[in-house]
């Protein structure tokens, strides 16, 4: 995780557990939060995303600099305006309104015209438009995954009056089940916090099931290229992850490599998957693995962010100032004994992931929330009778407007 994701988690903290009106209130408020350009008109953003994805002379990498300057800051801005008009119209929409993949598009351009600029010598300013979290609807079905449960009963038992106990109400929700399972683990090294500006540059994940003693298996880590802008240039936040050039040189970039995606993709599919302060790798996702926004719409992807595990479940995060990050993967993990006093976190994708899901055990261990091996056993011997196509096709059928906002 980079150091801009830490800040990140840092400012979520301060609006945790906010008690959601309806899910269409909650997806105003995480569009809000989205970030602050000007919302260009849909019918205005189609036209121009038509016209761009076909003529723009950023669909492509360009092989040689140019010699005279191709793009504006004006340019940008009004890029980055179609693509949150499209993906708001997108998310806001029943089923699949137009391919995602248009969206996408934008985004790869987006990323060449940045980099254009910068060549340039144009400094761009920091845009905010990462979300906090997921949506209180998203958090509320990983727990219920987590712990094997409906869903709606679950909703039942949190959204009810008074709102100002609902972070009450959600602490014991946590601690009403057993939890179990297996799960992917997951962490992405990233030039910044930005999808629409920055690479993807680690990918890194591991497998774990929640039961005593388990530990993490199956572990994966890939690097991924960068445009040749940053082969003289410090890679951002080098200090951090120490990816240099030299361990991304030679490598596709993340959004051309296909057999990276497709595999990503499957693993993201096969299970629910973790990640600290979850929104991030989201929102990454989104704007950058083909496929993924569509399958996270259909109900086949469900991400599940152990930050909130770590706030409900640690009764001394409520302890500690804000200002010292007591739910950093770094701080939990010392508190939990998964990593010692004088180590730290090393903010390399898959080495992050392990300790994530280490962490995750441990807490729910202490809390005595961990399935025994031999309901474990039992579980899957019944979920391998069930019929399980059957299942994922009633849910998708029953899936309503505004369950799936960023």
């Amino acid at each position: 995780m980079t150091d801009s994701k830490d800040l990140i988690e840092h400012e979520a903290q301060a609006t945790d557990d906010h008690a959601p009106l309806s899910p269409n209130a909650q997806t105003v408020i995480d569009m809000a939060e989205a970030g602050s350009e000007t919302r260009m008109p849909f019918y205005e953003a189609w036209d121009y995303a038509m016209e761009t994805l076909e003529s723009s002379p950023f669909r492509t990498e360009p092989e040689e600099p140019r010699q005279t300057r191709a793009v504006s800051l004006d340019d940008l801005h009004r890029n980055e305006s179609a693509i949150r008009a499209l993906a708001d119209r997108w998310f806001e929409s029943e089923g699949i309104p137009f391919d995602f993949s248009i969206v996408r598009g934008l985004a790869d351009i987006n990323r060449r015209m940045a980099r254009e600029l910068e060549t340039d010598g144009v400094e761009l300013e920091h845009v905010d438009r990462m979300p906090h979290h997921l949506s209180y609807k998203v958090g509320l079905r990983g727990l219920a995954a987590m712990q094997h449960r409906p869903l709606k009963d679950i909703d039942r038992a949190v959204n009810r009056r008074p709102q100002s106990e609902y972070r009450q109400r959600v602490i014991r929700q946590y601690h009403a089940a057993r939890f179990g399972g297996t799960y992917t683990g997951i962490d992405l090294e990233t030039t910044g916090d930005d999808p629409l500006r920055g690479y993807i540059i680690n990918t890194g994940w591991v497998q774990a099931t929640l039961e005593p003693g388990a530990e993490p298996y199956a572990e994966r880590s890939y690097y991924s290229g960068l445009p040749c802008y940053y082969e003289n240039r410090p890679i951002p936040f080098e200090s951090v992850h120490h990816i240099t050039w030299a361990d991304v040189d030679g490598h596709p970039q993340f959004r051309d490599d296909a057999a990276l995606q497709s595999m990503v993709l499957s693993v993201l599919t096969r299970t629910p998957y973790m990640a600290h302060h979850a929104i991030f790798e989201h929102e990454w996702f989104l704007y950058c693995l083909d496929g993924y926004a569509e399958a996270f719409k259909e109900g086949q992807v469900l991400p599940i962010d152990t930050q909130e595990i770590c706030r409900k479940l640690d009764d001394a995060v409520p302890q500690i100032p804000l200002e010292k990050r007591p739910a950093s993967l770094e701080n939990w993990a010392r508190r939990r004994g998964t990593l010692h006093e004088d180590e730290k976190e090393t903010h390399m994708g898959q080495a992050d992931a392990d300790l994530m899901m280490r962490t995750v055990i441990a807490e729910l261990d202490r809390n005595g929330l961990l399935d025994s091996a031999a309901a474990v056993e039992t579980r899957n011997a019944e979920t391998a009778h069930a019929s399980r196509p059957q299942e994922r096709t009633h849910r998708r059928n029953r899936t309503h407007k505004g369950e799936w906002s960023r």
